[in-house]
């Protein structure tokens, strides 16, 4: 029987880095959520973005997907290549601000190695 962790601990098993400034993450669903890229790991990634807003509903004919975007880099992964493991409130760096905003985090799967090669590409920043 394995020991869990205490509460707070880490447990992933990859490296999470600080993302670059221009990351963006825009999450293909109904709603569409778009934000800012606030880390990344070869495992997964979260970003911020500002909630009950009335996003754009995604075309119907448009697939579900995650796209990452970076300075001349976009990256694209179906739905089942991530799962959304948790939306929760986030407090802003400006505690004065009234704006709403969410933590989305994704846990990445299913990535071959040439997605594997541009999601490392995307977190150094293309």
């Amino acid at each position: 029987m394995s020991e869990i962790p205490p509460a707070g601990a880490e447990r992933r098993r990859h490296t999470r880095f600080k993302a670059l400034p221009n990351a963006v993450a825009i999450l293909n669903s109904n709603p569409i959520r778009i934000g800012q890229v606030l880390d990344i790991s070869d495992a997964g990634l979260s970003f911020s973005y500002v909630s009950n807003l009335h996003w754009p509903a995604k075309s119907p004919h448009t697939n579900e997907a995650l796209i990452l975007s970076c300075k001349n880099l976009y990256f694209r992964l179906q739905s089942h290549q991530y799962s959304i493991v948790a939306d929760q409130i986030f407090e802003p760096v400006m505690s004065f601000s009234h704006i709403p905003i969410r933590r989305m985090s994704l846990l990445l799967s299913n990535l071959n190695p040439k997605e594997l090669e541009m999601l490392k590409e995307y977190r150094r920043g293309a």
